[in-house]
């Protein structure tokens, strides 16, 4: 199965041909830009970021099971903003999350199947500020086209209410395997059919799991594993690759656009 899948990657790469972008710093996104994103807050006076997850139908949003805990008894969903400092702006759409229907994969297993689906318990309204997000159909993922990141976390060291984004670059897995084996041994279980490996001039960090990577404005990839640093180029950050899961997400999602 693994060879399949990567002799088709290598085909579709090869077919696709686009140049490499040079990777920028996390930069700070302007309304309506990214209008699946959204920030899984925990509802403890103040509201407190947790997670990022994005849109994936009117009532289903997608994160990474390790934002599953139990602190989802206590937590809302904001979409339509780019500022967490303003969440009252008339844009806004806050969601609470139905308890009874928060499927975690059920082998989740820290990194692995790291993935969850959240419904809401009242549908989002979509306009020019919240949108759903295609998930990508095929499980591979091309290696020399750029993808973007965003969330609210320390992107490339900032820390603040203001929705970032960057380019970011996929390394190719052999190339990541053998890294992180030297690295950390086979203490960090990664698959090649599971899991994109990430990195960038900017780097994803604290409170920015679960969010999600996009390529051709489809979704590609959850944000499951960060090195300590959280800025370390030379240690890829960990998604969890969607289009794997596509069959999954489809058995509990019936209004996926």
């Amino acid at each position: 199965m693994k060879s399949i899948v990567a002799t088709i990657c290598t085909l579709l790469a090869l077919a696709s041909g686009a140049p490499s972008v040079r990777m920028i710093g996390g930069d700070d996104v302007l309304a309506q830009r990214y209008p699946y994103q959204v920030s899984i807050q925990s509802v403890i006076a103040p509201y407190q970021h947790e997670c990022g997850g994005a849109i994936i139908s009117p009532t289903w949003v997608i994160t990474a099971a390790h934002c599953a805990g139990i602190s989802l008894l206590v937590s809302r969903v904001v979409a339509g903003t780019f500022n967490l400092s303003d969440v009252d702006n008339i844009a806004v759409q806050i969601r609470s999350i139905d308890l009874y229907s928060v499927v975690k994969h059920p082998e989740y297993d820290d990194i692995t199947n790291d993935i969850a689906l959240l419904k809401m318990t009242e549908p989002f309204e979509f306009n020019e500020f919240v949108q759903p997000l295609q998930i990508s159909k095929v499980p591979c993922v091309a290696t020399d086209e750029p993808a973007i990141f965003s969330g609210w976390g320390t992107l490339d060291g900032q820390e603040g209410n203001i929705l970032e984004a960057a380019n970011m670059s996929l390394m190719p897995y052999q190339e990541c395997h053998s890294l992180f084996h030297s690295v950390y041994a086979d203490n960090i279980p990664l698959r090649e059919d599971i899991h994109l490996c990430v990195t960038g001039a900017a780097a994803p960090c604290l409170l920015d799991g679960g969010g999600p990577l996009v390529q051709d404005n489809k979704l590609v990839g959850l944000l499951s594993w960060l090195p300590a640093t959280c800025s370390n180029s030379n240690i890829p950050a960990i998604f969890t690759n969607t289009g794997y899961f596509k069959r999954f997400i489809k058995s509990y999602v019936d209004d996926l656009p």
